[in-house]
């Protein structure tokens, strides 16, 4: 199973990285080399794709990574984290790792719903509109 999230995520990554430079996206503060910035716009987009691939216990965690206000994907104890590569020291695409890895510190409270983020900048904020341009369908996996 762990391949099969890894490429949606890869898919959902591309997807991202394609909505930048198309602009669909507001590029402000987003990096395009490393989708700093973007990262719980990307992470609803992966969560709504691993929901329609009818993957369950999956959610969206928002805490500290390295020191900096981040979000990624949380799977039973795997996380999938699509815009890691803008730490320094990761250059995995789609970074998996486990919940008990340091570098991760979720907050204690996640709410389930877009709304968590109303205190984030305006431009990384997720909406409906960009996940449903982002996450990726079924029938685009081959």
């Amino acid at each position: 199973m762990r391949t099969s999230l890894t490429k949606i995520a890869m898919m959902v990554r591309n997807k991202c990285e394609l909505a930048y430079h198309n602009e669909d996206v507001d590029r402000e503060g987003i990096i395009s080399s490393n989708l700093c910035g973007m990262c719980a716009i990307a992470s609803f987009a992966l969560l709504k794709s691993f929901q329609k691939f009818g993957i369950k216990s999956v959610r969206v965690r928002e805490g500290y990574c390295m020191s900096m206000d981040h979000c990624w994907i949380q799977v039973g104890l795997q996380i999938y984290d699509i815009t890691a590569t803008q730490f320094d020291d990761i250059n995995d695409k789609v970074y998996v790792t486990s919940v008990y890895d340091g570098n991760y510190l979720p907050f204690q409270v996640t709410r389930k719903n877009y709304h968590q983020f109303t205190r984030w900048p305006k431009n990384q904020r997720p909406t409906v509109k960009l996940t449903r341009i982002l996450k990726v369908e079924p029938c685009e996996v081959i």
